[in-house]
């Protein structure tokens, strides 16, 4: 029974180290294939000499892996160590956490709570720092490996079955598609929306991404069109590994409770919905983007990494979290910063400070500082393009010139969402400092909450960080930092901390007293549960994500144009055709988009596009409208005219397009389409990828 469930465990756990590393060389290989003008052919013929190589290498060391593997398992386990101060000051760090809080709710301010978050970590990190981090080795049973599958599985399904159309899909999806249609074409070679060539991306650090890329050669190698792989397929798999995830970095911090820490981690995905950034919402909602993907399945295996490496420094971890932090910054551009400092962080809360000299510290701090470098050096040198970028926009941000607080008020609202939410990530915060645990874990807090407020959440320091770091419209996801879903599940699993220690069973009325008033709590503190209609959710079979109705009016555009024709539809609809093969341009894809081409067409042309989109989706008619509509129609020429809402019932817009060669295709309540009658030879293979979404 033991064998089996060490088995298990390293099956498991191969299987996740398996995933990373593959990825991580695939990353490598598109950011290859990007630099020398490859196409998505040569990348997949160049991936599977990779592959059959690495599965040479892999079989030749096996043998090896297997024996080392097996030695470790009878290793005895090591203690849970606990710092002696850690219950008398509890109360203390609980105490600073209520105080922080509520000077937020009665001020309004962030400053006082910074305050109190200064001092607990000090106190913390006091603490810990006279106990030896060591690992607590603790091997899931079949029953805990069960239900992990099972949590998956919940996840997968409610991922498969929930549908929240997000307008960026216009961008990312949009990878994917462009590389599908131009398989011989080079990878990722600028704004591939408006039908324009030679038009660089919004921003240079786009060209990292290899998740889209990875999206799209599974496309490739089905034949099925790229949004069923994005839409369909791979959010369920990602949501499957979510409890996986964040279940290898429980067991190392919370050893004694690390399978309540991970239910309730999953509760919290479920239930809290409220803020647009929130992990339910930006994370289970939107696991079609690799970002979303960073969130809940690439961070949490960077500070596993990174925490292992720290116990103990040795080649194999070493090529983990180099491997982990290469593949992370393939899912999202923000991994470029996120990353390394997540395995800093981790790294040096499991180093030891007592016990060692401070060079074999400074050594083994800086061996894993290599392992940071690629995508380090990655983000210097695209540091410069893109703050220029920020700085030159045609319309630069408001956010540019917000203060320190401004930003971080408004990331803690996109985060919660609503005052109780943001009063729970607050509390929890600082008081998982106080919570009983392993040192380590108490280590990791302390490093982590430390780090967070005095360099990323600091008054004087976020209005820098936003403008230099993170960027100013992604300032939010400092908090991604911060592992808050295991935070606020080892608040409220504290009370299951001893539950399984001799003298402790007399107790546990208490224990599962206390875990049933968090629950309560966390049933009462949302407004909104993640997968509630009121968020914005369709549940349906498994499908395209975008809304209906939407979506189906972009479909009834694409089969009347194709790729190199121009078609003007309202925003509503056009942000949707991207996702579509061989899709037409529309004249305005989504507002922030539009900038991009203020120097290939200028700001006269830009402005006519944003009032005829803006008329046709039943905005008020400009000045001489009729006009501009019989230009563009002439000019572009434009293939297809969709109409919506008031514009329906605007007898001047009707007629221009009755005087022009476009006839009516298509008329319901909430549409009418108008179409360019002329004789078209399909695209095969349009057809065939297209045919899949009927």
């Amino acid at each position: 029974m033991q064998l089996a469930t060490q088995h298990g465990q390293r099956l498991h756990g191969r299987a996740l180290d398996g995933i990373v590393l593959g990825f991580a060389g695939f990353t490598l290989l598109c950011h290859f294939a990007v630099a020398f003008e490859l196409g998505l052919d040569h990348l997949i013929l160049l991936a599977a000499a990779c592959l059959i190589s690495a599965i040479l290498i892999g079989w030749k060391w096996r043998h090896r892996t297997l024996h080392q593997s097996r030695e470790e398992d009878h290793k005895p386990p090591l203690p849970t160590l606990r710092s002696p101060e850690t219950y008398s000051s509890s109360f203390f760090i609980f105490g600073l956490a209520g105080l922080g809080t509520g000077l937020h709710f009665l001020t309004e301010s962030l400053i006082g709570y910074w305050i109190c978050g200064i001092m607990a970590c000090t106190i913390a990190l006091i603490q810990t720092s006279k106990v030896h981090p060591v690992q607590h080795r603790s091997a899931p049973t079949r029953i805990q490996l069960g239900l992990l599958a099972a949590l998956g599985g919940a996840c997968a399904m409610a991922v498969a079955f929930s549908h929240h159309g997000d307008s960026d899909d216009a961008f990312y999806v949009n990878l994917s598609v462009w590389a599908l249609d131009h398989p011989l074409s080079p990878l990722l070679p600028g704004d591939t929306l408006h039908g324009f060539e030679g038009i660089p991306m919004s921003l240079p650090v786009f060209k990292v991404l290899s998740y889209e890329i990875f999206q799209a050669v599974l496309a490739r190698l089905s034949g099925y069109p790229a949004i069923t792989v994005v839409h369909i397929w791979m959010p369920p798999v990602m949501a499957f590994l979510i409890p996986f995830a964040w279940a290898r970095l429980a067991i190392l911090l919370l050893p004694g409770r690390w399978i309540f820490v991970v239910t309730l981690v999953i509760a919290l995905l479920f239930l809290l919905g409220d803020g647009h950034a929130s992990y339910g919402d930006f994370g289970l909602l939107r696991l079609q983007q690799g970002k979303s993907v960073l969130l809940l399945v690439g961070l949490p295996l960077v500070a596993s990494y990174g925490l292992q490496f720290g116990l103990k420094p040795n080649p194999k971890h070493f090529i983990q979290l180099a491997a982990v932090q290469i593949a992370a910054i393939g899912l999202s551009t923000s991994a470029l910063w996120l990353a390394p400092t997540t395995a800093l962080l981790a790294m040096s809360s499991a180093v030891p400070l007592r016990g060692n000299s401070l060079s074999k510290v400074t050594k083994d701090i800086g061996v894993g500082l290599v392992t940071c470098l690629y995508p380090v050096l990655i983000a210097l040198s695209m540091r410069g393009d893109t703050l220029r970028a920020f700085s030159e926009a045609v319309h630069p941000l408001p956010s540019l010139e917000w203060t320190g607080t401004q930003f971080m008020n408004h990331s803690l609202n996109m985060v919660s969402g609503q005052p109780y939410a943001a009063g729970l990530l607050l509390f929890c915060s600082l008081a998982v400092l106080g919570v009983p645990g392993t040192t380590l874990f108490r280590r990791y807090a302390g490093f982590v909450t430390g780090a967070f407020l005095i360099l990323f959440f600091n008054p004087a320091l976020a209005r820098l960080v936003a403008n230099q770091i993170t960027g100013v419209d992604t300032y939010f996801r400092i908090f991604w930092l911060l592992p808050l879903p295991l935070f606020i599940a080892a608040v409220f699993s504290a009370p299951a901390e001893n539950m399984g220690e001799q003298n402790q069973f007399k107790h546990s009325w208490t224990h599962w007293a206390g875990a049933a008033i968090g629950v309560a709590l966390l049933l009462w503190i949302p407004q909104t549960y993640t997968l509630a209609p009121s968020n914005g959710v369709r549940m349906g079979w498994p499908g395209p994500k975008p809304p209906i109705q939407e979506f189906k009016a972009a479909q009834r555009i694409a089969a009347h144009a194709s790729e190199g024709d121009f078609v003007l539809a309202p925003t509503a609809v056009s942000r949707w055709l991207p996702l579509l093969q061989q899709h037409p341009a529309p004249l305005v894809v989504r507002e922030m988009h539009l900038d991009r081409l203020h120097e290939r067409l200028g700001p006269e042309e830009l402005f006519r596009r944003r009032l005829l989109t803006n008329w046709v989706g039943g905005g008020a008619k400009p000045n001489g409208g009729s006009k501009i509509l019989e230009g563009a129609l002439a000019e572009y020429p434009l293939k297809a005219v969709l109409l919506s809402g008031p514009a329906l019932q605007q007898p001047e817009l009707r007629k221009t397009l009755l005087d022009s060669e476009l006839q009516v295709d298509f008329r319901d309540p909430d549409y009418e389409l108008w179409v360019r009658k002329a004789k078209r030879k399909p695209s095969p293979q349009s057809s065939k990828r297209d045919s899949h979404l009927e």
